[in-house]
């Protein structure tokens, strides 16, 4: 995990949010890779198929495919099933849209934020707390590693 002091994490929606983190090390094409009733990636090419993002705090590079990744990342945040907050290594609007669309329409929160993808281990478990507020760099502190 990168010092959070030495980064800087860009804000693309607003939150707070702890959990287990899940590092995908490919892009995601949220339509038709995501099944938003489990928040498992169905996606069979997909490095990480069969994981379910439910509840953590996803580590990824910006996704691939169309807009309509933000409807599905909605629709699993509504049904309970989507992250606890997203980390991007490059901005992705399209994720931030979903993540504001489910705020907006069912009053759920997930965090997104930008930063480098720099010492992020695929395989470290960890617990890790976001903080994202508007104008601020967020804040990601480790609560506990293994």
């Amino acid at each position: 995990m990168p010092s959070a002091k030495a980064l800087q994490f860009k804000v693309l929606n607003e939150g707070q949010a702890e959990g287990p983190t899940i590092r995908l090390t490919a892009p995601l094409n949220i339509w038709g890779g995501l099944d938003p009733a489990s928040g498992t990636i169905v996606d069979p090419r997909h490095p990480q198929y069969g994981l379910c993002i439910a509840g953590r705090i996803v580590l990824t590079p910006p996704t691939r495919g169309s807009g309509t990744n933000a409807q599905i990342f909605a629709q699993a945040c509504a049904r309970g099933m989507g992250p606890a907050a997203v980390v991007l290594f490059a901005p992705d609007y399209v994720v931030a849209v979903g993540a504001m669309v489910a705020k907006r329409l069912y009053g759920l929160q997930c965090p997104v934020i930008s930063g480098p993808d720099e010492g992020w281990d695929e395989n470290a478990s960890v617990l890790l707390r976001v903080s994202a507020s508007a104008g601020e760099p967020a804040e990601l502190t480790v609560v506990s590693a293994s």
